[in-house]
């Protein structure tokens, strides 16, 4: 993990993902879900570091109450679960001491931002390292998709109006993670299953930035647009010429098209309204 004042030690959150690995269900989201991806990705993009840290102490999983109900067992702690007038994403919150520290962890019953339907559904088992005991080891740990968490960290900011530093950088590292992620799937180029993987991703992408109501006002809300993404591959050798002659560049021309005409239309209100731009 990126260590970093003021979040969890890195031996707690690895004694977490230990205990709740083998609980059927449990898909870790938010903070902790891009901050294992942009710790994966660092050595392939040093600019992550200028986004971290990205999490606090929150450690938020994706699941129902049968799932807090099986965490808090692992952990030797006790299931708060909403009343019934309590408007709450949560299933439940799971309530633990670890060494010391009290953990108050989500199990979500709903993630603003990515379809509901393809939380589980495109989940990735991915290895969790566990490097504070000394040996590196790893386990296999269910990790919500990269693009879910750019759906989700962009979902925080704009749906939620969370403008918070973290939040912020968050959403920046998120296109970072995503483009990273897309070319580990590609590998060399050779393998069509790993390639199919790659454009599947970038054909949800473009269909996010040019379609979703919040996907196409993220331009104009961070730093990093994820049109860079698309971008990225516009002449990657890996990708079929032909893949990137025309769909690749029909993606980029039509996002970028949008993404102009949106901006012209924010600054037409704003004159009208007499905001300065």
């Amino acid at each position: 993990m990126i260590a970093m004042p003021g979040v969890l030690p890195q031996r707690i959150v690895e004694k977490v993902m230990d205990l709740t690995a083998p609980v059927e269900g449990a898909l870790l989201v938010g903070g902790q879900a891009l901050n294992f991806w942009a710790e994966r990705y660092s050595e392939n993009a040093p600019e992550l570091s200028d986004y971290a840290p990205f999490v606090s102490k929150d450690i938020d999983f994706f699941g129902t109450g049968t799932v807090a109900a099986k965490i808090a067992e692992r952990l030797g702690g006790r299931v708060q679960y909403p009343k019934a007038n309590d408007h709450t994403p949560n299933a439940a919150v799971v309530h633990a001491t670890i060494e010391g520290h009290e953990l108050e962890i989500d199990i979500l019953s709903n993630v603003i931002g990515p379809p509901a339907d393809k939380l589980l559904k495109q989940m990735v088992i991915m290895d969790f390292p566990m490097r504070s005991g000394g040996d590196e080891t790893a386990i296999p740990l269910a990790v919500m998709h990269p693009l879910h968490c750019l759906q989700s960290r962009a979902a925080n900011v704009i749906t939620l109006g969370r403008n918070y530093d973290v939040a912020k950088r968050q959403l920046n590292a998120a296109p970072i993670v995503l483009r990273e992620y897309i070319s580990e799937a590609l590998g060399d180029g050779s393998d069509p299953n790993r390639t199919r993987v790659a454009t599947s991703v970038l054909k949800s992408l473009d269909a996010y930035l040019q379609t979703d109501i919040v996907g196409r006002r993220l331009h104009m809300r961070m730093k990093n647009n994820p049109l860079g993404v698309i971008r990225a591959f516009e002449g990657d050798p890996r990708l079929d010429e032909r893949y990137r002659e025309n769909q690749l560049k029909r993606m980029i021309t039509d996002i970028s098209a949008r993404q102009a005409r949106d901006r012209n239309q924010m600054a037409a209100v704003a004159m009208g309204q007499g905001i300065p731009r």
